[in-house]
């Protein structure tokens, strides 16, 4: 789930977390209970097991590789 080897994988398991971390803090009465929640032990420690640094790092190789293929006079497609 946190290892960041797979990107979409990771990317989809980071946003479910991230989804059931707003559903958490929706259930605190007050913004100061957010700020609670989130200055806990437990939240994080759970933030700091995304190695998010990682992923951009995998990211990055993946478009630098496209772009080095498109510059090197290969046919080159837009994917977004």
């Amino acid at each position: 789930m946190f290892s960041p080897g797979v990107p979409p994988a990771f990317h989809a398991n980071y946003l479910a977390t991230a989804a059931w971390l707003r559903q958490l803090e929706g259930l605190c009465a007050t913004k100061t209970g957010v700020e609670r929640l989130r200055a806990g032990p437990a939240y994080g420690a759970l933030m700091r097991r995304w190695n998010t640094s990682v992923y951009f790092s995998l990211l990055f190789q993946e478009i630098a590789g496209a772009w080095r293929w498109c510059r090197d006079g290969d046919v080159c497609v837009r994917v977004c």
